[in-house]
């Protein structure tokens, strides 16, 4: 059997293809709905894998242009070059994962620190060059924000009805202040959740629709070694102190330690939802749940149950819990 190869497009446009084009429009569309960004890697990816990395380059090239067309025309959607651009750097980080035949866990962390590490030297770089400093520019985005909110009649509308959360949002509109420092003091955890997510959505994904590209690279692991994601043990002593300042400063310890407590706990979360992600997934997989009842079951849990996959993560490390699983297996089988 002939070991498949990288997929050579060097005698061929890039936008000679039909079916690379419908994968840049599906990236392009995806990337406008807000709701569907993390999705938005997933076709880019199909691409690099299928056409190589010049047609990505390409597409995304393409996409690029678009964009900045569109924002000129549709003020409204002015963030959707950054957009694209964030888009770009999680699908070539997961492709290049799979060239270099990297394990998944390893690419997945190499790949998020990476672009963290990036994010953070670009934000840095901002608040150094302004004059107003990053909070300045923080501010100045949240007025933006609030003022184009405040622009439209039906959000004017919700406000003044009291309804819901609607007197929270006036306190937010009255109060910009407040939005500028929720910022400043979560941007971190946020932003490190936010960029391993979507790596990890993205690597899960292509992983899970890997017989479209296995002919064309090859990549000797599979879905089964991401889902196997596993927190190392030294980590429950950064998960204790972060603990220990959340909830320590409301008593002992100063408010500050509450956000630097708060953020450790996120970027840990992050992981611990990996590893309890991957061991309700082997749960469905036991018991034989497929098809649409199991994408239907692991959605809800993703989208409404993630504070249950991060504690089921969380206790997986003291408690093994595959290993009443593998019992449950091993005892089937002796009374067979």
């Amino acid at each position: 059997m002939t070991e498949p190869k990288h997929y050579n497009t060097s005698e061929q446009s890039p936008f000679s293809n039909g079916k690379l084009l419908f994968l840049g429009a599906v990236t392009f569309a995806l990337a406008a709905t807000q709701a569907l960004i993390p999705l938005a890697p997933v076709p880019l990816v199909m691409a690099i894998l299928l056409y190589g990395i010049k047609a990505g380059v390409a597409v995304i090239g393409l996409s690029l242009v678009g964009a900045y067309l569109l924002s000129m025309a549709f003020p409204a959607l002015s963030t959707m070059f950054a957009t694209l651009i964030f888009v770009a750097a999680i699908a070539f980080v997961v492709a290049k994962t799979i060239f270099t035949k990297e394990h998944p866990v390893v690419g997945l962390v190499r790949s998020g620190l990476s672009l963290f590490a990036i994010i953070l030297l670009l934000v840095g770089f901002i608040g150094v060059v302004s004059s107003d400093g990053l909070r300045g520019e923080v501010t100045t985005i949240v007025e933006g924000m609030v003022e184009s909110f405040m622009a439209s009649e039906e959000n004017r509308r919700f406000i003044e009805s009291g309804q819901g959360n609607a007197s929270t949002m006036r306190e937010l509109v009255e109060n910009p202040e407040r939005i500028v420092n929720s910022v400043m003091n979560w941007a971190f955890g946020a932003g490190f959740v936010s960029v391993f997510l979507a790596v990890w959505i993205c690597l899960f994904l292509t992983l899970r629709n890997s017989p479209v590209w296995r002919q064309k690279v090859s990549y000797p692991y599979g879905l089964n070694e991401l889902i196997k994601f596993r927190v190392p043990d030294q980590a429950v002593w950064p998960l204790i102190l972060g603990l220990v300042f959340y909830v320590g400063s409301g008593h002992f310890l100063s408010e500050l330690f509450a956000v630097i407590g708060g953020n450790i706990l996120m970027c840990l979360a992050v992981f611990y939802f990996f590893q309890g992600f991957g061991l309700y997934y082997d749960v469905l997989t036991h018991y034989n749940v497929i098809g649409l009842f199991r994408s239907l079951l692991v959605v809800t849990a993703v989208l409404f149950a993630w504070e249950v996959v991060i504690l089921g993560g969380v206790f997986d490390m003291w408690f093994n819990f595959r290993r009443f699983l593998n019992k449950n297996k091993e005892d089937k089988g002796d009374m067979s």
